[in-house]
């Protein structure tokens, strides 16, 4: 098995040992079959128009809490989502302008908010999933709270059917601020916990977390539902042009002359071996890195484009 893995990295270049490990697996330990199959899916991942067979996720955190500019960059994101045309389109730090913008522009997207489903969850910034409607149907969508939280947060769940296969898709904002960690933790492993329970045969979460690396590594300890979540960025090889997207070394819409750089945008799936998931993902690549001839960016957080090939 190890010789079969190495093999099939240096001849394909990915970093990742779980992608290689999946694609020998579905083709029965067959090298040369697992490459082909490798290398099939990521020239569809980049040029193909075969929605049947391809499913694809925008995480964003769209800055909607900086009024600088914020017609301007909310058009640009827009635009970005049309371009794109991703099924599912995850957005942190949504205001009701901002909402009423987006709804009006995007008539293609069944979009879904926290006081869509719940009425007491009325914060001034919240979250907010976007469904393409000609290729997501929705069969059932609820908010979960955080019982602890102190900033209002929760977690839209959505199931449906997506490339005839069902699938759970959860986005959400975790806890603000690096004083916050226990209550993140805690957040992390309610949410893997829910990811885990989840009766679709594909479960995907995306938010802007604010999760620092050490915080992962303490939930994974004390959760055996964390342990059993596979964070897609790392299955895809680790790639560090997608590693950072708040970085304030080449982001400037918030802080000038920053040098901070943090993985706060995350994308967990629920490990799809066994009898699990048949959606895997095949390519990210980050979205928003253009300058807007206002000056700003579309927001200080750069986008995250995942896509996914069903087998």
């Amino acid at each position: 098995m190890a010789d079969k893995i190495s093999e099939f990295i240096a001849f394909t270049g990915t970093e990742s040992r779980q992608l290689a490990e999946y694609y020998l697996q579905i083709t029965s330990m067959n090298v040369e079959h697992a490459i082909n199959l490798f290398l099939e899916d990521s020239t569809e991942a980049e040029g193909s128009t075969d929605t049947q067979s391809k499913f694809s996720i925008l995480e964003w955190n769209i800055q909607g809490l900086l009024p600088d500019y914020l017609k301007e960059r909310t058009v640009a994101v827009v635009e970005e989502i049309t371009r794109l045309q991703p099924d599912v389109v995850m957005l942190q730090e949504v205001i009701m302008t901002t909402f009423v913008y987006i709804q009006a522009a995007l008539s293609d997207y069944d979009v879904i908010c926290p006081f869509m489903l719940d009425e007491s969850a009325n914060a001034s910034y919240f979250v907010a999933m976007l469904v393409r409607k000609s290729s997501f149907q929705v069969y059932n969508q609820s908010l979960i709270c955080f019982p602890t939280s102190t900033q209002g947060r929760n977690v839209i769940k959505v199931s449906g059917k997506c490339c005839g296969s069902s699938i759970t898709i959860m986005t959400s904002h975790l806890e603000s601020t690096k004083e916050k960690s226990n209550e993140r933790v805690k957040q992390l492993v309610q949410i893997c916990d829910v990811m885990m329970e989840c009766q679709s045969e594909n479960v995907v979460f995306g938010a802007d977390t604010n999760l620092r690396d050490s915080e992962v590594t303490r939930a994974k300890r004390n959760s055996e539902s964390t342990s059993k979540i596979s964070d897609i960025w790392e299955f895809l090889g680790s790639d560090e042009r997608t590693r950072y997207l708040w970085d304030l070394t080449l982001n400037d819409n918030q802080i000038k002359g920053g040098n901070a750089r943090l993985r706060f945008e995350r994308l967990l799936m629920r490990d799809n071996s066994g009898n699990h998931g048949n959606l895997t993902p095949v390519s990210m690549e980050t979205i928003g890195t253009n300058r807007l001839p206002c000056g700003l960016f579309p927001s200080d957080h750069w986008g995250a484009l995942v896509t996914f090939k069903k087998h």
